[in-house]
């Protein structure tokens, strides 16, 4: 009995460490000016999820396991923009934030 549990278990596991992975990539802009926004926070949140930031070129990757995920990508100032992402093959995918709050007058 023990041992049928355990190749049971052995054999879900090795099922599980085989799942396909995919990379969604892109770059995060503004929206008014089209400028780059470096540090923003892109977190694909579920199962396998993860958080990443962009680059000193406002890119972004992140590589996940096949599944259907929340994206949700912030920065400072900005306002957060959520996406619906089916990794189920690489995907590009350009964000822009929409400028939040009030301009500071000189």
């Amino acid at each position: 009995m023990k041992k049928g549990i355990l190749l049971t278990v052995t054999l879900l596991s090795t099922f599980f460490s085989f799942a396909q992975k995919h990379t969604i990539s892109g770059t995060i802009k503004d929206d008014k000016t089209g400028e780059t926004l470096i540090g923003a926070t892109i977190i694909l949140s579920g199962n396998g999820g993860s958080a990443v930031l962009s680059n000193g070129y406002g890119f972004y990757s992140i590589t996940a396991p096949e599944n259907n995920y929340i994206m949700i990508a912030s920065f400072s100032g900005y306002k957060s923009d959520t996406l619906k992402v089916s990794l189920f093959k690489d995907l590009m995918q350009t964000i822009l934030l929409t400028p939040q709050g009030k301009e500071l007058e000189e």
